[in-house]
């Protein structure tokens, strides 16, 4: 019985070798070693990253405990205003200390050149009220909304 190979590019990889994968990332492309986030006091900065929850965030088991809460995209279906201002106020409930928030491209509404030309795709028939969905974001207590910005929170640089 012959092994198959896997081809990662020009490369054939051996499937009996879980990291040959990864051997092959390593040596090929460009990386650095990220050290553990660690605040001034000397504690490590326990982060919980979610997304894609997509209008389903209430059906979520409660989320592990954390420093920092990161949600990168994607929250609502299509960007209702409605699901939106739920979502947010779902997020800044949250338990976390800190909080990140950045768009997806199903949040639809939060960008507002791009909803001006193509809100009749999504949103048949009725255009949202798309600047309350970017007030909601913008003014959600204790959450950090990221829209081609960074911040810094519990020493962590973060861009969205």
């Amino acid at each position: 019985m012959t092994r198959s190979t896997v081809r990662f590019g020009d490369h054939a990889v051996d499937p009996t070798r879980p990291d040959a994968a990864w051997q092959r990332l390593r040596e090929h492309l460009p990386h650095r070693q990220v050290r553990p986030a660690i605040r001034p006091s000397g504690d490590r900065v326990r982060v919980v990253c979610i997304s894609d929850t997509h209008d389903l965030h209430d059906a979520l088991d409660p989320l592990p405990a954390g420093d920092l809460l990161v949600h990168t995209g994607d929250f609502t279906r299509t960007g209702r205003v409605a699901d939106v201002v739920r979502f947010v106020d779902w997020f800044a409930g949250q338990p976390h200390p800190h909080k990140v928030l950045v768009a997806g491209n199903h949040d639809l509404t939060v960008d507002a050149a791009w909803y001006a030309r193509s809100w009749s795709r999504f949103h048949r028939g009725h255009r949202e009220p798309d600047h309350l969905a970017r007030e909601a974001l913008r003014t959600a207590p204790g959450v950090h909304y990221l829209e081609d910005s960074g911040v810094t929170v519990a020493g962590l640089r973060i861009w969205g």
